[in-house]
């Protein structure tokens, strides 16, 4: 069962949704001078109907005709009005929402790894699109349908009191029944609103995996099993949806006995004052037809409350992202980035200062230790120094931490205890860094738009040449479109090689300094293997660039200038692949065991 523990209040969430508006007040500002306006319409509106009713019932044709002449003129200024309300309203909730959501993405791309890996896709993705929507109408349409409400109540109650202030008061004491009833439902609402919530994240984390997992369903022979455990998920939110909606619905009905019940004490309490003399026929029906003007904006108010427990319990999962670590916390500003050069710059350092930059040389890795949360060490006390112009591979049996290690290296995860230094510089300062994980990541686009992902000015020569420099060029050809092919995430019609080569593309396009490979020819054939450890070769010995790879493979393992050779989290040995096997550090039988695999 989904259980999540409530560590907020509606109130404060709604304060931090506030200050997230920032630039879009004046938006805030024009909506509260349309509902004042509104207001002093609405009540021009009860003017209307109390001269239209009393020159009806007392028989005062000019009564009738200014009620007329009011109501029309109420009519012409309603229509002018609703529409400067909803144009700003629309672009309020457009910009703000935009603003949010794009907060929530640069977030996501500023927190440190290890935390996002508690998250499924599924849920982030609901954060941001679904719970950054809902979260919003908290402050774009609940806070302005609030003040709104505030004013009619007043203006409303203003004019009624100048009615008869008796019949009015009573009227808005038995009319605060409601919000009594809505304050105490509010904390089982706020609950049932998580629970949703939750269930719904559920869902779709498991909606996700279906649609991205088509093969395997059916190869293992899943459907029934995927299908039995996914309705479960539905009728998890169904059910939640339901408390959800009898909560509501109780309180809309306490809101329809709170109307009914101030019409009959209108009636009873208004009779009376016409049978002693102290109000007309005519003034008591006028103030029972216009009532609602007063009644309505209390009910309101308080059926909003119920809007706002909803909008906190979205903000509530924003914030939770918002909240998390992030990789720049100890600066006042996140990195800046240019893209034309894929450099990541750090706050301090001027750009007039950038072009005299000294070009990365060694990367220092000294003492690092890492743990993923309360958990064991995963790499103890690693150090060694990655050579400009020199290939260094990582290797070492699986789940020894060579991929983590590689993910601190980019900066993705920060070491518990040690340092990761690139020419003397802070990792943060790395420039023309460049990470290609082992599984190949596809964005929805065509071939050319995946290689130059990112970059600007390139032209379609440069492209091939990267595409040829990885031996993908072919395979781009034998597609119906050639680079102007589709791809999807998947991949669509290229193979698990292809992709992985127009991967490897992407970065050689970049001209990198730094480049950090996780097991580049693992989906290779042997042919295409050979070919890309080539090029590794040239890209070092010509062009300078410190390549860090990650591999199981023997043919990269003896071409590299160094080999760090790795076991449960520790380095056993670093030198050339002839120096380490001449050791007594288990290296030699490692290597036999990956070539009788076939490494």
């Amino acid at each position: 069962m989904i259980t999540q523990k409530r560590t907020y209040t509606t109130r404060s969430m709604m304060i931090r949704l506030w200050k997230l508006t920032g630039r879009y007040r004046m938006f805030i500002i024009l909506l509260l001078f349309a509902a004042f306006t509104a207001s002093l319409i609405e009540v021009g509106y009860l003017e209307s109907i109390r001269r239209l009713v009393k020159g009806a019932t007392e028989s005062q044709v000019s009564l009738i005709y200014s009620g007329l002449i009011i109501g029309a003129t109420i009519v012409v200024l309603r229509i002018f009005v609703t529409a400067f309300m909803t144009w700003v309203e629309t672009l309020f909730q457009q910009k703000s929402l935009l603003s949010v959501q794009t907060l929530l993405l640069s977030s996501l791309g500023n927190t440190e790894t290890r935390d996002l890996t508690h998250y499924h896709t599924g849920d982030l993705t609901a954060r941001v699109w679904t719970s950054a929507k809902e979260a919003q109408k908290g402050i774009n349409q609940h806070g302005i349908e609030l003040a709104k409400n505030i004013i009619q109540l007043i203006l409303a109650f203003a004019y009624f009191s100048w009615v008869n202030l008796p019949l009015s008061l009573a009227v808005i004491a038995f009319t605060l029944i409601y919000p009594l009833i809505t304050v105490g439902l509010g904390r089982h609402l706020q609950r049932q609103h998580d629970l949703l919530n939750a269930s719904a994240a559920a869902r779709d984390e498991m909606l996700t995996e279906i649609i991205q997992a088509p093969v395997e369903i059916r190869s293992y022979g899943l459907a029934g099993y995927v299908q039995h455990h996914y309705k479960e998920r539905m009728n998890r939110v169904f059910r939640q949806t339901m408390s959800v909606s009898v909560l509501q619905r109780l309180s809309e009905a306490a809101g329809r006995i709170s109307t009914y019940g101030g019409m009959i004490l209108i009636l009873y309490l208004g009779g009376m004052q016409v049978l002693n003399g102290h109000m007309d026929v005519g003034g008591l029906a006028a103030f029972l037809v216009a009532s609602s003007q007063l009644t309505r904006p209390i009910e309101s108010l308080s059926g909003l409350w119920n809007d706002f427990i909803s909008s906190a319990s979205h903000a509530s999962r924003i914030f939770e992202v918002l909240d998390l670590d992030k990789k720049n916390a100890g600066t006042d500003e996140p990195m800046a980035s240019t893209f034309e050069t894929n450099t990541y710059v750090h706050p301090e350092l001027r750009s007039d200062q950038l072009a005299e930059q000294v070009t990365p040389h060694n990367i220092v890795v000294q003492h690092v230790s890492f743990r993923y949360a309360e958990q064991e060490e995963v790499l103890s006390d690693i150090s060694f120094t990655a050579t400009q112009g020199k290939l260094t591979v990582i290797t070492g049996s699986s789940g020894c931490g060579k991929t983590t290690l590689l993910k601190l290296l980019t900066g993705l995860y920060a070491p518990n205890e040690g340092a990761i230094q690139v020419t003397g510089s802070a990792q943060t300062d790395q420039v023309h860094q460049v990470y290609v994980p082992q599984q190949a990541f596809i964005f929805t686009g065509t071939v050319e738009e995946n290689i130059v992902f990112g970059q600007e000015g390139v032209t379609t020569v440069q492209v091939e040449a990267a595409a040829q420099m990885t031996h993908a060029h072919d395979a781009i050809m034998r597609q119906s479109f050639g680079y102007k092919t589709e791809l999807q995430p998947q991949g669509g019609s290229m193979s698990g090689g292809e992709l992985q080569r127009i991967s490897l593309a992407r970065a050689v396009l970049r001209s990198p300094d730094i480049l950090l490979l996780d097991e580049p020819t693992s989906s290779q054939d042997p042919w295409h293997e050979q070919q890309l450890n080539r090029l590794m070769s040239r890209m070092t010995t010509e062009q300078g660039t410190t390549i860090i790879a990650v591999t199981h493979r023997l043919s990269l393992i003896e071409r590299a200038d160094q080999v760090i050779y790795i076991q449960k989290g520790r380095i056993q040995d670093v030198g050339t692949h002839h120096e380490l096997l001449n050791r007594p550090n288990g290296y030699r039988s490692y290597i036999t065991e990956q070539s009788a695999v076939g490494n």
